[in-house]
Protein backbone atom coordinates (compact mmCIF):
# COMPACT_ATOMS: atom_id res chain seq x y z
CA UNK A 1 0.00 0.00 0.00
CA UNK A 2 1.37 3.48 -0.79
CA UNK A 3 1.88 5.59 2.35
CA UNK A 4 1.63 9.28 1.96
CA UNK A 5 3.95 10.71 4.63
CA UNK A 6 4.31 14.25 5.71
CA UNK A 7 6.82 15.94 8.38
CA UNK A 8 6.74 18.90 10.96
CA UNK A 9 7.74 20.13 14.10
CA UNK A 10 5.45 21.08 16.96
CA UNK A 11 6.59 23.28 19.88
CA UNK A 12 4.38 22.11 22.98
CA UNK A 13 7.18 23.93 25.02
CA UNK A 14 9.66 26.00 23.67
CA UNK A 15 12.51 24.01 25.05
CA UNK A 16 11.46 20.28 24.33
CA UNK A 17 10.10 20.40 20.45
CA UNK A 18 8.71 16.64 18.89
CA UNK A 19 9.35 15.26 15.67
CA UNK A 20 5.65 14.67 13.96
CA UNK A 21 4.97 12.25 11.23
CA UNK A 22 1.46 11.73 9.34
CA UNK A 23 0.75 8.53 7.82
CA UNK A 24 -2.03 7.70 5.49
CA UNK A 25 -3.87 4.64 6.69
CA UNK A 26 -7.67 2.93 6.91
CA UNK A 27 -9.37 -0.43 7.38
CA UNK A 28 -8.69 -2.99 5.14
CA UNK A 29 -11.10 -6.51 5.54
CA UNK A 30 -9.66 -10.23 5.54
CA UNK A 31 -12.79 -12.32 4.19
CA UNK A 32 -12.96 -16.22 4.18
CA UNK A 33 -12.18 -17.84 1.44
CA UNK A 34 -14.91 -20.08 -0.03
CA UNK A 35 -14.83 -23.64 -0.27
CA UNK A 36 -14.14 -24.99 -3.58
CA UNK A 37 -16.74 -27.05 -5.11
CA UNK A 38 -14.94 -30.64 -5.49
CA UNK A 39 -14.55 -31.83 -9.48
CA UNK A 40 -15.12 -35.38 -8.64
CA UNK A 41 -18.58 -34.73 -6.84
CA UNK A 42 -19.49 -31.51 -9.43
CA UNK A 43 -19.09 -33.35 -12.35
CA UNK A 44 -19.55 -36.72 -11.96
CA UNK A 45 -22.18 -36.79 -9.53
CA UNK A 46 -24.71 -33.88 -9.02
CA UNK A 47 -25.60 -33.64 -12.49
CA UNK A 48 -27.55 -36.61 -12.68
CA UNK A 49 -29.84 -37.87 -10.29
CA UNK A 50 -30.00 -41.58 -8.40
CA UNK A 51 -33.00 -42.68 -10.88
CA UNK A 52 -30.59 -42.04 -13.67
CA UNK A 53 -27.54 -43.63 -12.07
CA UNK A 54 -30.00 -46.40 -10.69
CA UNK A 55 -31.35 -46.84 -14.45
CA UNK A 56 -27.88 -47.03 -16.01
CA UNK A 57 -26.55 -49.47 -13.96
CA UNK A 58 -29.58 -51.93 -13.96
CA UNK A 59 -29.38 -51.42 -17.65
CA UNK A 60 -25.72 -52.75 -17.34
CA UNK A 61 -26.61 -55.42 -15.20
CA UNK A 62 -29.53 -56.85 -17.42
CA UNK A 63 -27.51 -56.90 -20.25
CA UNK A 64 -25.39 -58.84 -18.53
CA UNK A 65 -27.84 -60.97 -17.47
CA UNK A 66 -29.12 -61.50 -21.20
CA UNK A 67 -26.04 -62.44 -22.67
CA UNK A 68 -25.18 -64.89 -20.39
CA UNK A 69 -28.90 -66.02 -20.65
CA UNK A 70 -27.99 -66.65 -24.53
CA UNK A 71 -24.55 -67.41 -24.40
CA UNK A 72 -24.63 -70.69 -25.83
CA UNK A 73 -27.25 -69.98 -28.43
CA UNK A 74 -25.11 -68.61 -31.41
CA UNK A 75 -21.57 -66.88 -31.68
CA UNK A 76 -21.67 -63.54 -29.24
CA UNK A 77 -19.08 -60.92 -27.94
CA UNK A 78 -17.48 -61.50 -24.75
CA UNK A 79 -18.75 -59.64 -21.87
CA UNK A 80 -15.31 -57.01 -21.89
CA UNK A 81 -16.11 -56.19 -25.39
CA UNK A 82 -19.63 -54.98 -24.03
CA UNK A 83 -18.03 -52.86 -21.21
CA UNK A 84 -15.86 -51.46 -23.17
CA UNK A 85 -18.40 -50.44 -26.02
CA UNK A 86 -20.37 -48.82 -23.43
CA UNK A 87 -17.08 -46.94 -22.65
CA UNK A 88 -16.61 -45.80 -25.52
CA UNK A 89 -20.08 -44.79 -26.67
CA UNK A 90 -20.02 -42.87 -23.07
CA UNK A 91 -16.94 -40.76 -24.28
CA UNK A 92 -18.70 -40.03 -27.31
CA UNK A 93 -16.74 -43.09 -29.98
CA UNK A 94 -19.13 -45.65 -31.90
CA UNK A 95 -18.78 -49.44 -32.08
CA UNK A 96 -20.30 -52.08 -34.55
CA UNK A 97 -22.43 -54.43 -32.32
CA UNK A 98 -24.21 -56.02 -35.27
CA UNK A 99 -21.74 -58.78 -36.15
CA UNK A 100 -21.55 -62.58 -34.85
CA UNK A 101 -24.74 -61.51 -32.10
CA UNK A 102 -27.89 -62.96 -31.36
CA UNK A 103 -30.90 -60.74 -32.55
CA UNK A 104 -32.21 -60.29 -28.70
CA UNK A 105 -29.06 -58.59 -28.27
CA UNK A 106 -28.40 -57.03 -31.27
CA UNK A 107 -31.93 -54.93 -30.05
CA UNK A 108 -30.75 -54.97 -26.27
CA UNK A 109 -27.33 -53.30 -27.27
CA UNK A 110 -29.03 -50.60 -29.73
CA UNK A 111 -31.35 -49.32 -26.47
CA UNK A 112 -27.81 -49.60 -24.80
CA UNK A 113 -26.44 -47.27 -27.20
CA UNK A 114 -29.30 -44.64 -27.38
CA UNK A 115 -29.46 -44.40 -23.99
CA UNK A 116 -25.28 -44.07 -23.30
CA UNK A 117 -25.90 -41.51 -25.99
CA UNK A 118 -28.46 -39.54 -23.89
CA UNK A 119 -26.64 -39.69 -21.00
CA UNK A 120 -22.66 -38.47 -22.89
CA UNK A 121 -24.44 -35.40 -24.35
CA UNK A 122 -25.73 -34.62 -21.05
CA UNK A 123 -22.44 -34.97 -19.60
CA UNK A 124 -20.67 -32.84 -22.31
CA UNK A 125 -23.04 -30.51 -22.05
CA UNK A 126 -22.62 -30.49 -18.06
CA UNK A 127 -18.82 -29.82 -18.33
CA UNK A 128 -19.25 -26.90 -20.81
CA UNK A 129 -21.52 -25.00 -18.51
CA UNK A 130 -19.50 -25.92 -15.63
CA UNK A 131 -16.14 -24.27 -17.78
CA UNK A 132 -18.18 -20.89 -17.47
CA UNK A 133 -18.82 -21.02 -13.61
CA UNK A 134 -17.00 -20.15 -10.77
CA UNK A 135 -14.92 -23.24 -9.07
CA UNK A 136 -15.35 -21.38 -5.80
CA UNK A 137 -18.42 -20.10 -4.25
CA UNK A 138 -18.89 -16.02 -4.93
CA UNK A 139 -16.25 -14.30 -3.43
CA UNK A 140 -16.52 -10.76 -1.56
CA UNK A 141 -14.78 -7.46 -3.85
CA UNK A 142 -16.40 -4.76 -2.19
CA UNK A 143 -17.68 -3.26 1.76
CA UNK A 144 -21.06 -3.37 0.09
CA UNK A 145 -20.87 -7.14 -0.34
CA UNK A 146 -19.75 -7.73 3.41
CA UNK A 147 -22.74 -6.02 4.52
CA UNK A 148 -24.71 -7.95 1.81
CA UNK A 149 -23.44 -11.02 3.28
CA UNK A 150 -24.53 -13.10 6.66
CA UNK A 151 -20.57 -12.80 8.05
CA UNK A 152 -20.10 -11.96 11.22
CA UNK A 153 -17.04 -9.10 11.81
CA UNK A 154 -14.38 -8.96 14.21
CA UNK A 155 -12.95 -5.34 14.12
CA UNK A 156 -11.42 -3.46 16.53
CA UNK A 157 -12.86 0.16 18.58
CA UNK A 158 -12.09 2.53 16.14
CA UNK A 159 -14.17 0.61 13.28
CA UNK A 160 -17.06 0.65 15.18
CA UNK A 161 -17.03 4.17 16.73
CA UNK A 162 -16.89 5.48 12.85
CA UNK A 163 -19.72 2.89 12.08
CA UNK A 164 -22.03 4.35 14.86
CA UNK A 165 -20.97 7.96 13.52
CA UNK A 166 -22.97 7.15 10.55
CA UNK A 167 -27.13 5.70 10.52
CA UNK A 168 -26.67 3.95 6.80
CA UNK A 169 -25.13 0.49 8.58
CA UNK A 170 -28.18 0.09 10.77
CA UNK A 171 -28.01 -4.09 9.60
CA UNK A 172 -23.99 -4.15 9.78
CA UNK A 173 -24.51 -3.01 13.58
CA UNK A 174 -25.82 -6.56 15.37
CA UNK A 175 -22.29 -8.36 13.87
CA UNK A 176 -19.99 -6.60 14.60
CA UNK A 177 -17.39 -8.72 17.18
CA UNK A 178 -14.81 -6.18 19.32
CA UNK A 179 -11.89 -7.72 19.91
CA UNK A 180 -7.70 -6.71 20.27
CA UNK A 181 -5.64 -7.72 17.55
CA UNK A 182 -2.80 -8.37 19.83
CA UNK A 183 -4.53 -10.82 21.27
CA UNK A 184 -3.61 -13.50 18.80
CA UNK A 185 -5.27 -16.63 20.93
CA UNK A 186 -8.46 -15.19 21.00
CA UNK A 187 -8.56 -13.55 17.74
CA UNK A 188 -7.04 -17.10 16.28
CA UNK A 189 -10.05 -18.93 17.70
CA UNK A 190 -12.07 -16.41 16.19
CA UNK A 191 -10.68 -16.80 12.74
CA UNK A 192 -10.52 -20.73 12.75
CA UNK A 193 -14.11 -21.33 12.16
CA UNK A 194 -13.58 -19.78 8.89
CA UNK A 195 -17.28 -17.74 9.36
CA UNK A 196 -15.89 -14.25 10.16
CA UNK A 197 -14.85 -10.95 8.86
CA UNK A 198 -12.09 -9.22 10.15
CA UNK A 199 -11.43 -5.80 9.79
CA UNK A 200 -8.77 -4.22 11.07
CA UNK A 201 -6.14 -1.18 10.12
CA UNK A 202 -4.27 -2.56 7.27
CA UNK A 203 -0.54 -2.27 9.18
CA UNK A 204 -2.39 -4.81 12.13
CA UNK A 205 -3.77 -6.80 9.21
CA UNK A 206 -0.33 -7.13 7.48
CA UNK A 207 0.79 -8.63 10.61
CA UNK A 208 -1.90 -10.93 10.39
CA UNK A 209 -1.48 -12.37 7.49
CA UNK A 210 1.93 -13.72 8.58
CA UNK A 211 0.57 -15.92 11.48
CA UNK A 212 -0.17 -19.18 11.22
CA UNK A 213 -2.82 -21.52 12.79
CA UNK A 214 -2.42 -23.88 15.10
CA UNK A 215 -2.39 -26.81 12.80
CA UNK A 216 0.61 -24.54 10.97
CA UNK A 217 -1.43 -23.69 7.84
CA UNK A 218 -0.75 -20.12 6.98
CA UNK A 219 -3.47 -17.33 7.27
CA UNK A 220 -3.41 -17.15 3.44
CA UNK A 221 -4.46 -20.67 2.93
CA UNK A 222 -7.71 -19.65 4.35
CA UNK A 223 -8.18 -15.95 4.26
CA UNK A 224 -7.99 -12.86 1.55
CA UNK A 225 -7.39 -9.61 1.90
CA UNK A 226 -10.42 -7.36 0.13
CA UNK A 227 -9.34 -5.24 -2.62
CA UNK A 228 -9.83 -1.64 -1.54
CA UNK A 229 -9.30 -0.27 1.51
CA UNK A 230 -13.02 0.65 3.60
CA UNK A 231 -11.63 4.29 4.72
CA UNK A 232 -8.74 6.13 4.58
CA UNK A 233 -7.37 8.92 6.97
CA UNK A 234 -4.20 10.28 8.79
CA UNK A 235 -2.47 8.75 11.41
CA UNK A 236 -0.19 11.03 13.43
CA UNK A 237 2.98 9.48 14.79
CA UNK A 238 5.05 11.07 17.75
CA UNK A 239 8.76 10.66 17.47
CA UNK A 240 10.62 11.05 20.86
CA UNK A 241 11.53 14.24 22.89
CA UNK A 242 14.21 16.48 21.14
CA UNK A 243 17.65 15.27 21.33
CA UNK A 244 21.22 16.09 19.72
CA UNK A 245 20.45 14.27 16.41
CA UNK A 246 16.57 15.60 16.16
CA UNK A 247 17.89 18.28 14.09
CA UNK A 248 20.13 16.45 11.93
CA UNK A 249 17.12 13.57 11.53
CA UNK A 250 14.74 16.43 10.45
CA UNK A 251 16.92 17.80 7.80
CA UNK A 252 17.15 14.40 6.28
CA UNK A 253 13.50 13.22 6.15
CA UNK A 254 12.75 16.75 4.65
CA UNK A 255 15.31 15.93 1.92
CA UNK A 256 13.96 12.46 1.74
CA UNK A 257 10.39 13.46 1.08
CA UNK A 258 10.79 16.58 -1.00
CA UNK A 259 12.65 14.29 -3.34
CA UNK A 260 9.69 12.07 -3.40
CA UNK A 261 11.48 8.71 -1.97
CA UNK A 262 9.96 6.38 -0.11
CA UNK A 263 10.46 5.39 3.80
CA UNK A 264 12.42 2.49 4.74
CA UNK A 265 9.11 2.05 7.52
CA UNK A 266 7.63 0.91 3.59
CA UNK A 267 10.05 -1.18 2.69
CA UNK A 268 10.42 -3.29 5.99
CA UNK A 269 6.86 -3.22 7.41
CA UNK A 270 4.86 -3.54 4.31
CA UNK A 271 4.80 -7.53 2.94
CA UNK A 272 5.05 -7.25 -0.92
CA UNK A 273 2.90 -10.23 -1.06
CA UNK A 274 -0.12 -8.16 0.22
CA UNK A 275 0.73 -4.86 -1.99
CA UNK A 276 0.56 -7.60 -4.89
CA UNK A 277 -2.67 -8.44 -4.00
CA UNK A 278 -3.98 -5.46 -3.26
CA UNK A 279 -2.71 -4.35 -7.16
CA UNK A 280 -3.60 -7.76 -9.04
CA UNK A 281 -7.02 -8.75 -7.87
CA UNK A 282 -8.64 -7.64 -10.60
CA UNK A 283 -6.42 -10.47 -12.87
CA UNK A 284 -7.11 -13.37 -10.24
CA UNK A 285 -9.29 -15.34 -12.14
CA UNK A 286 -11.61 -17.30 -9.85
CA UNK A 287 -13.55 -19.38 -12.84
CA UNK A 288 -12.30 -23.33 -14.26
CA UNK A 289 -9.76 -23.29 -16.71
CA UNK A 290 -8.90 -26.00 -19.38
CA UNK A 291 -6.13 -27.19 -16.53
CA UNK A 292 -8.81 -28.07 -13.95
CA UNK A 293 -10.20 -30.65 -16.51
CA UNK A 294 -6.82 -32.13 -17.43
CA UNK A 295 -7.35 -35.43 -15.58
CA UNK A 296 -11.25 -35.54 -16.91
CA UNK A 297 -9.94 -35.21 -20.46
CA UNK A 298 -7.05 -37.30 -20.00
CA UNK A 299 -9.63 -40.26 -19.36
CA UNK A 300 -11.44 -39.13 -22.34
CA UNK A 301 -8.41 -38.80 -24.43
CA UNK A 302 -6.78 -42.23 -23.11
CA UNK A 303 -9.96 -43.96 -23.62
CA UNK A 304 -10.22 -42.52 -27.05
CA UNK A 305 -6.61 -44.28 -27.47
CA UNK A 306 -7.52 -47.36 -26.52
CA UNK A 307 -11.14 -47.62 -28.41
CA UNK A 308 -9.02 -46.36 -31.68
CA UNK A 309 -6.55 -49.65 -30.98
CA UNK A 310 -8.41 -51.78 -30.27
CA UNK A 311 -11.41 -51.34 -33.13
CA UNK A 312 -7.94 -51.24 -35.76
CA UNK A 313 -6.54 -54.67 -34.04
CA UNK A 314 -9.31 -56.29 -34.71
CA UNK A 315 -10.25 -54.89 -38.19
CA UNK A 316 -6.51 -55.46 -39.03
CA UNK A 317 -5.97 -58.95 -37.35
CA UNK A 318 -9.42 -60.69 -36.62
CA UNK A 319 -8.37 -63.43 -39.46
CA UNK A 320 -5.11 -64.01 -38.41
CA UNK A 321 -6.12 -64.54 -34.53
CA UNK A 322 -9.31 -66.80 -35.98
CA UNK A 323 -6.84 -69.19 -38.01
CA UNK A 324 -4.22 -68.61 -34.92
CA UNK A 325 -6.92 -70.21 -32.82
CA UNK A 326 -8.20 -72.52 -34.87
CA UNK A 327 -4.88 -74.50 -34.88
CA UNK A 328 -3.99 -74.13 -31.78
CA UNK A 329 -7.30 -75.66 -30.94
CA UNK A 330 -6.56 -78.80 -33.57
CA UNK A 331 -3.17 -79.08 -32.10
CA UNK A 332 -4.55 -79.14 -28.66
CA UNK A 333 -7.53 -82.25 -29.88
CA UNK A 334 -4.12 -84.08 -31.57
CA UNK A 335 -2.38 -83.97 -28.35
CA UNK A 336 -5.42 -84.76 -26.74
CA UNK A 337 -6.15 -88.37 -28.94
CA UNK A 338 -2.59 -89.22 -28.87
CA UNK A 339 -2.90 -89.53 -25.37
CA UNK A 340 -5.94 -90.95 -24.99
CA UNK A 341 -4.63 -93.33 -27.29
CA UNK A 342 -1.54 -93.90 -25.73
CA UNK A 343 -3.47 -94.71 -22.31
CA UNK A 344 -5.72 -97.21 -24.18
CA UNK A 345 -2.91 -99.23 -25.13
CA UNK A 346 -1.19 -99.16 -22.20
CA UNK A 347 -4.16 -100.36 -20.45
CA UNK A 348 -4.61 -103.13 -22.69
CA UNK A 349 -1.11 -104.11 -22.36
CA UNK A 350 -1.36 -104.20 -18.51
CA UNK A 351 -5.37 -106.34 -18.67
CA UNK A 352 -3.15 -108.78 -20.79
CA UNK A 353 -0.19 -109.60 -17.99
CA UNK A 354 -3.34 -109.33 -15.53
CA UNK A 355 -5.47 -112.40 -16.94
CA UNK A 356 -2.57 -114.63 -17.45
CA UNK A 357 -1.72 -113.94 -13.78
CA UNK A 358 -5.02 -114.82 -13.05
CA UNK A 359 -5.22 -117.91 -14.96
CA UNK A 360 -1.85 -119.43 -12.95
CA UNK A 361 -3.47 -118.30 -10.00
CA UNK A 362 -7.04 -119.78 -10.44
CA UNK A 363 -6.39 -122.69 -12.61
CA UNK A 364 -3.41 -124.18 -11.83
CA UNK A 365 -3.78 -124.38 -8.33
CA UNK A 366 -5.48 -127.71 -8.43
CA UNK A 367 -2.24 -129.43 -9.82
CA UNK A 368 -0.06 -128.10 -7.16
CA UNK A 369 1.08 -130.59 -3.91
CA UNK A 370 2.12 -129.25 -1.11
CA UNK A 371 5.64 -131.41 0.22
CA UNK A 372 5.77 -132.00 3.45
CA UNK A 373 9.06 -131.24 5.44
CA UNK A 374 11.44 -134.27 5.58
CA UNK A 375 13.37 -134.91 8.50
CA UNK A 376 17.11 -135.56 7.38
CA UNK A 377 19.42 -138.07 8.54
CA UNK A 378 22.98 -136.60 9.44
CA UNK A 379 26.09 -138.20 8.27
CA UNK A 380 29.13 -138.39 9.90
CA UNK A 381 31.64 -137.74 6.73
CA UNK A 382 35.63 -137.85 7.70
CA UNK A 383 38.32 -136.70 5.13
CA UNK A 384 42.06 -137.58 5.58
CA UNK A 385 44.34 -134.97 5.26
CA UNK A 386 46.12 -135.08 2.20
CA UNK A 387 49.96 -133.91 3.60
CA UNK A 388 50.98 -135.59 6.94
CA UNK A 389 52.85 -132.73 9.32
CA UNK A 390 55.90 -134.44 11.34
Amino acid sequence: MDLTLNTAVEYYAPSIPKLLTYEESGHCALVPLPPKIPLFQSIFIEPFDGLTWLFFFLTIACSVAVWWMFRGRGAVDSPWLLAYGMFVIFIGQGVDFSRRNHLVLTILLQLIIVMIWVISNAYEGVITSFMIQPIQEHRLHTFDDIIASDYEIITDESFIYSINETSAFEKLKPRLIETFYQNWGVLRTMMEKLQKVVILECDQIELIMNLHFANGRNVSDYYYVLPKKLSSYLVRLEASYFNPFIERLQYYMDLSFQAGLMHMWNIFMTPKCLRFKLTSHSDELTYLKLEDFTQVFSILIIGFAISTVIVLFEICFYDILKKYKLKNLARKLRNRVHKIAFNQRKQQKHSKYQKGALYYIFHRRKRVKRLKPRKMKVRRIYVQPRFQID
